[in-house]
């Protein structure tokens, strides 16, 4: 296959909407696995998906001796937690994908048992198929770390000069400055979610809450 009609191909899944498809679990959008399929066997029905497999061994015990017997299971664990792996053929190209076994917030599962293991076989068949362009926008931003909310110390400096920022405006300004932060975040781009509280703040929207109100307080000194 030709790397243009690669391209072409991940163009073509990457720019499909899902919108309608996807469903929400808790803060996460994702796409079932058997939505995924589908939209997957329609583009290429000769596609396929294979579980990767690692080897385990154990012992077992005999008569006179013991046996070191090996075994291939679709996990592979290590001190960090456990895996699975799953291959995505499409179109003669394969993408390969590998996803620790979760929990429904997306924490490690230490010992976990075989419907917790099969479902994250599903959830990394979905994965790897988005390596072929379906879906890959849900997952932008995921591996970047969401930014800390300010402290303590930093709340309360904040509260400090919000509380005579209000006296000089004679008005509650939380909401209109919340507002403000919202819509900056949102048109910069920034790593956080939308503010609900002062206490809801990143360090770098507490920066821009300062710098607005820095702005506001020349503008009247002018004025004067």
């Amino acid at each position: 296959m030709s790397e243009t009609n690669e391209t072409t191909n991940f163009e073509k899944l990457f720019s499909r909407k899902l919108s309608k498809s996807l469903k929400k679990k808790g803060k996460f959008d994702y796409l079932s696995w058997a939505r995924a399929w589908e939209m997957m066997k329609k583009d290429d029905p000769e596609a396929t998906v294979t579980i990767n497999e690692y080897k385990h061994y154990r012992v077992v015990s005999g008569t006179h001796q013991d046996f070191l017997v090996e075994e291939h299971k679709p996990y592979l664990a290590d001190e960090t937690g456990t895996y699975v792996s799953v291959s995505v053929t499409l179109r003669g190209r394969t993408e390969t994908e590998l996803f620790p076994v979760t929990d429904y917030n997306n924490k490690p599962i230490a010992k976990p048992d075989a419907s917790q293991i099969n479902n994250s076989v599903k959830r990394c068949f979905v994965k790897a198929l988005a390596l072929h362009g379906l879906g890959l926008h849900v997952y932008q931003g995921e591996d970047i770390p969401a930014p800390p909310k300010i402290d303590t110390k930093k709340l309360n400096m904040l509260e400090e000069i919000i509380n005579n920022f209000n006296g000089e405006m004679g008005e509650d300004m939380v909401p209109t400055l919340i507002e403000f932060v919202n819509e900056q975040t949102v048109k910069r781009n920034l790593i956080a979610e939308k503010v609900n509280a002062l206490e809801d703040l990143t360090y770098e929207q507490c920066g821009l809450m300062e710098r607005a109100i820095a702005k506001k307080r020349n503008e009247l000194n002018k004025k004067k």
